[in-house]
């Protein structure tokens, strides 16, 4: 299904509010939609646990040393879908790519600082057993959030090195959707819905303040995050935070960022199958793999 026909579908349906109804009262579990089992025949597979949460990494036989860290969307609370191995399979498979997915805590079992801790974990993990590898983070949805996030964190605690460059797709930037914008877009916005997504981000919160940057990365120090690549959906409603965060990405040091708007696509677009999703994975691989001057050393816009 197109990204088209699934907006013309959630449009006319109105859909978003029962599928977070669902998702609220009851997340599935053990769908396992990114598994060794599921996941192509031709591509290999190695799967592990950490503290009981699954690594899985992919590669073909004609992989390289570049290597993709995958944080899945779904408001952290829906576990990863098959749209996401879609995802993985094809950036191992037609683009050669070392593709590790973390599926990580999610609530409302566990809440964002365990989250937290569980992915620098992992990420320290992977690092170690993969040391010649070169480093790319992507993040879809909420997973785009976290993974800005995660930047974060490791910039400021300074112990491993950063991926060399990120994607964020369709990213949850403020999980408090505090940005008077969002209200121009509510209306064109076909599968997000407002009220249930904050109490999503709530429930992931914990205890944590709904604007601290480990949470809603918009507020946080953007400044020697590398090379950042942001696409969005001007017909979502987390776009006028993406927009936001190339404002102020803009005025930071060391920190490159692109902000790649598609028209009248569905939140999270990629997802799906369809060329609409072909196009933005083959962008997504042609920017990781591009050779571009460091941004360590960049001086601040202005």
């Amino acid at each position: 299904m197109s990204s088209g026909i699934a907006y013309k579908i959630l449009k006319s349906t109105n859909a978003s509010k029962r599928i977070f109804k669902r998702l609220l009262s009851k997340p599935a579990r053990g769908g396992n939609a990114v598994s060794k089992k599921k996941m192509k025949r031709s591509l290999q597979i190695k799967e592990w646990e950490l503290d009981g949460f699954k690594l899985l990494t992919a590669e073909n036989s004609s992989t390289e040393n570049k290597h993709i860290i995958f944080l899945h969307g779904g408001a952290y609370i829906a576990e990863a879908n098959a749209g996401h191995r879609r995802i993985i399979e094809k950036l191992a498979l037609s683009y050669n790519f070392r593709v590790t997915f973390i599926d990580y805590p999610l609530a409302p079992e566990h809440q964002a600082a365990y989250t937290m801790e569980i992915l620098h974990k992992a990420y320290k993990a992977i690092l170690k057993n993969s040391k010649e590898d070169t480093f790319y983070l992507f993040g879809d949805s909420a997973g785009g959030g976290l993974a800005l996030s995660f930047m974060q964190v490791l910039r400021d605690e300074g112990e491993l090195e950063l991926p060399e460059k990120t994607v964020l797709l369709s990213p949850w930037l403020d999980i408090s959707l505090s940005n008077k914008e969002i209200e121009n877009f509510l209306d064109k916005e076909v599968l997000l819905h407002f009220e249930s997504l904050r109490e999503c981000g709530r429930l992931y919160a914990g205890n944590l303040d709904l604007k601290d940057p480990r949470i809603s990365p918009i507020y946080g120090n953007l400044d020697h995050l590398n090379t950042i690549k942001v696409f969005a959906s001007n017909y979502e409603l987390l776009y006028p935070d993406c927009v936001l965060l190339k404002e102020k990405a803009d005025s930071a040091r060391g920190t490159s960022l692109e902000l790649t708007i598609r028209d009248r696509m569905i939140h999270d677009w990629v997802i799906l199958p369809g060329r609409e999703s072909e196009r933005t994975l083959k962008e997504i691989a042609d920017f990781f793999l591009a050779k571009e001057r460091q941004t360590e050393n960049l001086p601040a816009a202005g």
